[in-house]
């Protein structure tokens, strides 16, 4: 079953949106912010992935996996290290500020919100 990022894009406007409220937070409040911020990055990019290489989800088997499975090394590598500051951001109750970085060379560091708009534009236009 495909599913249809159209219906998602909403997330895209959420990231952008509080990305710029990160700024204006005080730091109290930054944290939550960016937690928000890279699980909706996380999902948004998995859905494109989904979308750009038209990869056929069997429901009755792990998405995330599947997803992972089918990408090119590079992309692959680059949704899994956004995976694992997802997890993080969602379960772990260690602090969470900038930077943001998965270990291994061909981890993610991320140090800005700048950052954090390249990568969903590079989710963005893959294939393009």
């Amino acid at each position: 079953m495909m599913s249809n990022f159209q219906n998602l894009v909403y997330f895209k406007h959420i990231i952008l949106e509080e990305l710029e409220n990160y700024q204006k937070v005080n730091d109290n409040l930054k944290e939550i912010y960016l937690r928000n911020i890279i699980s909706r990055l996380y999902y948004t990019c998995m859905h494109l992935c989904i979308e750009k290489f038209n990869i056929e989800i069997d429901e009755n088997e792990r998405t995330h996996e599947q997803v992972l499975n089918q990408l090119p090394k590079g992309i692959k590598q680059k949704l899994k290290s956004l995976k694992s500051l997802r997890v993080k951001a969602d379960y772990k109750r260690a602090t969470f500020f900038f930077p943001l970085s998965t270990r291994g060379r061909s981890g993610i560091s991320l140090s800005t919100t700048e950052q954090i708009t390249q990568l969903l534009e590079f989710f963005e236009n893959l294939g393009v």
